[in-house]
Order: C-alpha cells, then sequence, then structure tokens
C-alpha cells in the first residue's frame, strides 16, 4: 500500500527517500507500508540473503539485510550542513548503498549461533574481505556465496 503524504509529514527524511525511490532510484521493487513510521521492503531473490527492509526513524534510515545485519545512515553526520542538505545527503548515502548492494558490489555475512545468525556485517566486494569472521556464511544479493579470493587460490 503507498504511503501518503499526510503519515510523512513529521518525516522530511522519510518523505525524501519516498520521493527519490519512486522516481526510479533503483532498478527493482519495493513495496511501502507505514505503521508508526515508513517501511520500505525490497524482496530478496532467495532465502540466503533475505528481504531488504529500510525504516525511517526521522533522524536516520536503518537498513536490514535479512537476518544477517544492519546499517544507519544518520542526519547527526551531516551537523555541518543545513537540515535540507543533510536530508538530501542521507538518503543519497542511503540510496547508493542498496544500488551497491543490488549490484552485488556488496558482501553480506553473518555468523550463527545455535542455527540462528546473532552477529554479522558488510564489506565491499573489492575492499575489505578481512572483515569476513572465520566460520561465517557470506553471500551477495543475487544470494551467491561470497568466497574470498584466500579461499579460492588455497
Amino acid at each position: 500500500m503507498s504511503v501518503n503524504n499526510d503519515q510523512l509529514a513529521a518525516d522530511p527524511l522519510g518523505q525524501r527517500l519516498i520521493q527519490i525511490l519512486r522516481a526510479g532510484a533503483l532498478s527493482i521493487p519495493f513495496e511501502e507500508e507505514f505503521s508508526d513510521r515508513l517501511e520500505i521492503t525490497i524482496r530478496g531473490p532467495s532465502p540466503a540473503i533475505g528481504n531488504v527492509m529500510v525504516y525511517s526513524d526521522s533522524d536516520e534510515l536503518t537498513v536490514y539485510v535479512g537476518e544477517h545485519t544492519h546499517c544507519h545512515f544518520s542526519l547527526y553526520m551531516h551537523r555541518d550542513r543545513s537540515n535540507v542538505e543533510a536530508i538530501h545527503a542521507v538518503v543519497e548515502e542511503t540510496v547508493a548503498f542498496l544500488s551497491d548492494l543490488l549490484a552485488d558490489r556488496i558482501v553480506v555475512w553473518s555468523k550463527s549461533v545455535a542455527g540462528t545468525p546473532s552477529f554479522g556485517g558488510i564489506f565491499r566486494r573489492d575492499m575489505a574481505p578481512e572483515l569476513l569472521q572465520a566460520g561465517a556464511k557470506a553471500y551477495l544479493w543475487s544470494g551467491a556465496p561470497f568466497i574470498p579470493q584466500a579461499a579460492r587460490d588455497a
């Protein structure tokens, strides 16, 4: 169900995110809804990765990647800018992250305890595989498992 402007009246960050997403910022469908806040869902291509959920809390956007991990894009990181500029910067960072994730440029990993993912993280596919903890499962958005080059060379 589409979110309306009245629901986002107190959330300019959510308003900007919806505006940019509806304008076609991502090349994949998404769902939008409003409970006590804006919620965006991008259905995952495989159970291994899960869905992406984006929540607006008025002062930050939080992106959850399945049960693996989450990250924050916060207005307070842009305190040196005007409120409007900060909102634009946070939305731009979030959409850039989502674009990279959907293009398999971001690796998502988690380590399970008793079969349930208990902690995890992300890193750029081309930059920091040392962040991948031993015994963790790592995936690209496409659902393909990520295997570090060192493991492939062994």
